[in-house]
């Protein structure tokens, strides 16, 4: 595989099945994804995918070539952190991943904090749940909520995961409650979620006589709603504290088995950006 980088132009295609979904993946235009499948295409002297209305699908040469292509891509990135594992610079990107949530009411507080001691890092944000982007070198660190880390990623667990039920004042008023009463109401209306910590329990315990007002497949819609007045919403008390906008009822706590986590692969457990990032975020006290 004399040029790499033709394999990775490769692999996103067997990936996404397309051409565009490719191109976005790798942050390309549509043609140098066509032009690199092309000379790869030339110099292999074999077709790689036949061209389908439902997408590109691999061929039986190309579906041979997959497993060595992905062991190379797996030495690059390998490459890519060892690298990065000897840089003692407080400079440079630095691309930090979190659900979107903890983004807006947790990590930008701290990522200020890190912005304005060490102005020579540049931060990369982004929004998301996939714990792979640390794997496959998209991301340095991540926060996470969950139970157990892969076995290849070093980190600490920062806080345990609890949440509260949360309601705005305009809704509290409207019913005559104030939050240390609200939970007697028993005919509030309730937002549902995906996630929620303790599913069709607090709902019935509490409020057997309200409804469900809507349901709401991520944390950041479910606060819109709450925000609005439309219901009592489950969240974990680092966001519902946060939300100035709502105020936490008096009465129930859930705690998961999960916890908060800040991670990053263990190949970089020694770069300087990295590790500032890291200890600015055990240090934060919203999470201690």
């Amino acid at each position: 595989m004399e040029d790499w980088d033709d394999y990775r132009y490769f692999l996103a295609v067997v990936r996404e099945g397309s051409i565009a979904a490719a191109a976005q993946l790798l942050r390309v235009n549509d043609t140098t994804v066509s032009r690199r499948i092309s000379a790869l295409e030339a110099a292999l002297d074999t077709r790689l995918f036949d061209r389908r209305r439902t997408g590109f699908v691999p061929t039986a040469e190309a579906a041979s070539l997959i497993p060595a292509a992905e062991e190379v891509e797996a030495g690059a990135k390998r490459i890519a952190r060892l690298t990065l594992a000897q840089d003692r610079r407080l400079e440079g990107p630095l691309r930090v991943t979190a659900p979107l949530v903890l983004l807006r009411y947790v990590l930008m507080p701290i990522a200020a904090q890190v912005a304005a001691r060490y102005p020579g890092i540049t931060l990369h944000l982004q929004g998301a749940d996939e714990i792979a982007n640390l794997i496959n070198r998209e991301a340095d660190v991540a926060i996470r909520v969950t139970a157990a880390p892969m076995d290849t990623l070093h980190g600490y667990r920062i806080c345990d995961a609890v949440s509260g039920l949360y309601a705005a004042p305009a809704l509290l008023e409207r019913r005559g409650l104030d939050a240390a009463s609200a939970l007697e109401a028993q005919d509030l209306e309730w937002i549902a979620q995906e996630d929620d910590v303790a599913r069709a329990t607090w709902q019935g315990r509490f409020f057997p006589a309200g409804r469900q007002v809507c349901h709401c497949d991520n944390k950041v819609t479910a606060i819109g709603a709450a925000l609005q007045g439309m219901g009592v919403v489950e969240l974990p008390v680092l966001i519902g504290d946060a939300e100035p906008g709502l105020e936490r009822l008096a009465g129930f706590t859930a705690t998961s088995d999960k916890g908060i986590w800040v991670l990053y692969h263990r190949d970089l457990r020694n770069t300087a950006r990295v590790r500032a990032f890291v200890d600015m975020v055990r240090a934060a006290p919203t999470l201690g």
